[in-house]
């Protein structure tokens, strides 16, 4: 298992979901961006989280290969069983089924059983945490083959291509129709946990620490809820609307109480953390827009450029692993692998930012272009009290008479929501990329305490890094984990009637600044806002 980098991610065990938390997430997820629109600036789950947090490998080759094989045949070659047909649905294989098969290790067992029953185990790990289904119940048999040689399987980018299956759920999980979601959502759930630790669940016990387990172990233990209503989507959402900018936090790792709690094999890759790089996983191309969260890296967050890439985007979505035929990805997504093979070079790097207990502060012309091009608020009640856009070159009066007579019809679609700012207001930014051989940056370990070299020998070393006893069977159960959303978990909740952006805010009684607008005979009709794209709240 530690040969082809999976013990790490083995020890996180089983978290809880907490489907509210995942609903409010995915509101304020943007596809176009790959971000969270927080109320004061944009937030992404990172190369660097899923290292610290799951340890798993991010710098490697690309998770890619052929796709549409016989699933017996792959059975026979590589796990030497032949499932039955029971077993088999499509490309996909039951994963109830090679816990059952693959249950107890024989006492006379050999080398050779025990990689099969490897391959077996990290199969079903694949299919209960990392790329998860939505039926929860199977697990492609892609992912098989990249198991044939274990030492082969740790050269692989496991960890980039889980965050492009949770880029990917989480994109699809914003569209109107949709009522389910799967991927990695215990990832996503540990990771809001961690900048925004005012969501976090309170922990009853800390379990105890070997310094060999990833940061994502910690949260494996019994939590204790002291607020009403601290599972309810409306209260996240609310929570969310009311956070402040010093309540999130952009640099989780770096104090010294969590700090010493991250072993040094997960900093092994970090010299591509801050890559703007293409994220690979056999059909899924989703690229981490570094760019857009520089504050997260100890770097001042310059105002982005608007995304360009939303129709290449939508094209790549259509991509599944249904009705394809055998396929060789590698081939199909050559442009994308070559860039992932530049990642070295497509280090962003910045000015270094102040960063006082892990928050970062926004510059104020970041703020004001953030608040035209974002929808910072999705309750009624943060509508009201939310603080007023800061007016630029148009007096307040102007500005109030334009937002009364425009028509909420006339509000772009999610494709040019970036292009209502004016260019006298949004300063231009430049990308600066880095080498891996330059000065490290801020947010990569000291010299003191953390590797400032990769670790190509980590397979070879398994013994000395992993040497407590690894689980006798997935720590997730068939049919009573959850790995989707189902009806009456809170997807798609709609939110309060009345508005939907400070646009609908209803106009003062004082008429003295509007002498410029001509009196209506009838009054203003009430119109349906357009959806914005988050694919949970509307009205």
């Amino acid at each position: 298992m530690t040969m082809a980098c999976f013990g790490g991610v083995i020890r996180v065990g089983f978290i809880s979901l907490d489907w509210h938390l995942v609903t409010a997430l995915v509101e304020r997820w943007r596809p176009e961006t790959h971000t969270f629109h927080l109320p004061h600036g944009e937030a992404t789950i990172t190369l660097q989280d899923v290292s610290i947090l799951f340890s798993l490998p991010v710098d490697g080759e690309p998770v890619s290969g052929l796709v549409g094989v016989d699933v017996a045949t792959e059975c026979e070659r590589l796990l030497r069983v032949v499932p039955p047909a029971t077993a088999v649905k499509g490309n996909t294989l039951k994963m109830s089924w090679l816990g059952l098969i693959f249950q107890n290790f024989p006492a006379d067992g050999d080398d050779i059983t025990a990689q099969r029953y490897a391959r077996a185990y990290i199969l079903q790990l694949m299919g209960g945490l990392l790329f998860t289904r939505k039926t929860s119940t199977h697990v492609h048999i892609c992912f098989l083959s990249l198991l044939e040689n274990l030492y082969v399987a740790g050269q692989y980018s496991w960890g980039s291509a889980s965050l492009a299956w949770l880029y990917r759920e989480m994109c699809h999980a914003t569209h109107l129709d949709a009522s389910e979601i799967a991927g990695p959502l215990i990832l996503l759930q540990v990771w809001a946990w961690e900048p925004l630790p005012f969501l976090a669940p309170r922990r009853e016990i800390d379990i105890p620490w070997d310094n060999l387990c990833p940061l994502g172990t910690r949260w494996r233990v019994k939590f204790k809820v002291t607020q009403i209503g601290h599972n309810v989507v409306s209260w996240y959402r609310e929570m969310l609307d009311r956070m402040s900018a010093d309540q999130f936090i952009s640099l989780p790792y770096i104090d010294d109480e969590v700090r010493h709690l991250i072993p040094d094999y997960c900093y092994r890759d970090q010299y591509i953390w801050g890559a703007k790089v293409p994220l690979i996983c056999f059909h899924i191309v989703e690229y981490q827009k570094v760019d857009r969260v520089m504050h997260q890296f100890g770097y001042q967050q310059p105002i982005p450029e608007n995304p360009t890439d939303i129709e290449a985007d939508q094209i790549l979505h259509k991509f599944d692993l249904r009705g394809w035929g055998v396929t060789d990805y590698r081939w199909l997504h050559a442009n994308h692998i070559a860039i992932w093979g530049m990642r070295y070079n497509l280090v962003q790097i910045g000015d270094v930012l102040g960063v006082a207990h892990g928050h970062a502060a926004h510059t104020t012309e970041y703020n004001e272009w953030y608040r035209h091009i974002s929808r910072r608020y999705l309750t009624r009640v943060s509508l009201i009290h939310a603080d007023p856009a800061p007016s630029h070159s148009t007096s307040s009066s102007s500005l109030s008479s334009q937002r009364r007579r425009r028509s909420r019809t006339d509000v772009p679609g999610p494709s040019v929501f970036y292009g209502r700012v004016d260019a006298d207001v949004r300063p231009s930014n430049v990308y600066i990329s880095s080498p891996a051989h330059m000065s490290p940056p801020p947010y990569m370990a000291s010299s003191s305490s953390m590797y400032h070299q990769l670790m190509p020998d980590l397979a070879l070393q398994s013994s000395d890094i992993f040497n407590s006893p690894i689980p006798q069977a997935p720590y997730f159960q068939y049919g009573n984990t959850p790995a989707s959303y189902e009806p009456g978990m809170g997807s798609g909740v709609q939110v309060e009637e009345g508005f939907s952006s400070a646009d609908d805010i209803p106009p003062s009684d004082d008429v003295g600044d509007r002498a410029d607008v001509p009196p209506r005979r009838n009054p203003a009709r009430r119109r349906r806002p357009r959806p914005c794209g988050t694919g949970g709240h509307f009205l």
